[in-house]
């Protein structure tokens, strides 16, 4: 997927902005704690940033359950083979 990146002081992630025929704007956060934001292509990236802002606290609890379950998967002790049989 292409866009541009933008980085926002008020967010800590770099959010990618992702232009289409649409009329709305959408934000996404990947399993991988990626931020991007659908937008239509005539929107300017200052509305697109007042609307991260707006949606500020939703960005970032979602992205602390992201880093949580992250952390949780990293500290599974994965099976040998010998287990597994």
């Amino acid at each position: 997927m292409k866009g541009r990146i933008i980085k926002m002081k008020e967010i800590s992630a770099a959010v990618q902005i992702v232009r289409s025929k649409r009329k709305t704007l959408s934000v996404q956060i990947t399993e991988e704690g990626n931020l991007i934001a659908h937008a239509p292509l005539n929107m300017s990236e200052t509305e697109i940033q007042k609307f991260m802002l707006s949606k500020k606290k939703w960005i970032e609890s979602h992205l602390q359950k992201v880093h949580e379950t992250q952390q949780k998967f990293e500290s599974l002790i994965p099976f040998t083979a010998e287990e597994m049989q």
